[in-house]
């Protein structure tokens, strides 16, 4: 019965809801697909930013490369 109640306010897809407290955000409402997506593509964009810092070439710092 309270998950009835609460169905009334998730939003349609790709809608959430954003609460405010004191001019700042401090919870949203979203439905579960919409958060899993979220998560999702946050994951392969960390993924991808780790095979590029992966990928960069190191190179060995000398004495001449130390400010004068």
């Amino acid at each position: 019965m309270a998950d009835d109640f609460l169905k009334k306010f998730v939003p349609e897809d790709g809608e959430r809801y954003v609460f405010f407290e004191n001019g700042k955000p401090v919870f949203v409402i979203m439905s579960f697909d919409d958060y899993q997506r979220r998560i999702k593509n946050s994951n392969q964009s960390n993924e991808k930013k780790e095979e590029e810092i992966d990928s960069e070439e190191e190179e060995d710092l000398t004495i001449d490369d130390l400010p004068v």
